[in-house]
């Protein structure tokens, strides 16, 4: 393609801007740019506060709970899945506080945006759009449920092999004069084959997830082609207006 089939096109636009305006558009361009970062990082360093308080807390409070059970609670918890309770697992709150909760406010104020938008813009293709909506929402609550009972049972099986570390760990001299060796190391590949079954199971959904999604909106987005173009033939719609 000749890159100067442009130019006439950006020259008309040139001419039609006069320069005070441009400066202006420049320099407004540079402050929302500047606004948008300083927003950007506030918004990260907001979430990340709100994120590890809660870490911290939940450990304070959890930990407080532990240490005043009787002892009958400790003999029914082993010591592995009691420490796997207070480090790793709590910090997967974090994360869902810090990451998901923040992603999920942000898409969520960008859906009701483009809503009231696409309300303004047509209705009636608006409307057509919701209808499509179950198309796509059951398909990530099944996703969701999926990868939340993956993860739940990951968790319990990283408590045990936490379990069996320290057992292992706390107790060699028990092992080694019973040379118990082996019979440990084969608890131990028990329960590291079922996590990486786990972990397998996790991807594969989580590779599953995207081109299935993208199946699915595909044939959305044809049939709401097919709905524009019908509306465009019968002169209800312009093609503008479908861009828009």
């Amino acid at each position: 393609s000749n890159p100067t089939l442009g130019v006439p096109f950006f020259d008309d636009i040139n001419m039609a801007i006069p320069i005070e305006y441009g400066l202006w558009i420049l320099v407004a361009l540079i402050i929302s740019t500047i606004l948008k970062a300083l927003a950007e990082y506030g918004g990260i360093v907001s979430t990340a506060y709100l994120g590890q308080s809660v870490v911290r807390d939940l450990r304070l409070d959890l930990y407080r709970s532990i240490v005043f059970q009787p002892l009958a609670f400790f003999g029914k918890n082993p010591t592995g899945n009691l420490i796997s309770r207070v480090s790793s697992d709590v910090e997967k709150v974090q994360i869902a506080v810090s990451e998901t909760l923040a992603e999920f406010l942000k898409q969520t104020a960008i859906l009701v945006f483009l809503l009231v938008a696409v309300f303004l813009i047509n209705w009636k293709l608006a409307i057509m759009s919701l209808i499509l909506v179950p198309l796509v929402f059951y398909p990530t609550v099944w996703f969701g449920r999926r990868l939340r009972n993956l993860s739940r049972a990951n968790q319990n099986e990283m408590a045990g092999m936490a379990n069996i570390l320290f057992e292992t760990f706390s107790g060699n001299r028990i092992v080694k004069i019973f040379t118990m060796e082996v019979a440990e190391l084969r608890k131990f590949r028990i329960v590291v084959d079922r996590i990486f079954r786990l972990n397998l199971r996790q991807r594969m959904t989580h590779a599953l997830s995207s081109p299935l999604m993208e199946i699915v909106g595909i044939f959305v987005i044809v049939f709401l082609l097919m709905y524009a173009r019908n509306e465009i033939q019968s002169e209800r719609m312009s093609v503008g207006l479908f861009a828009a």
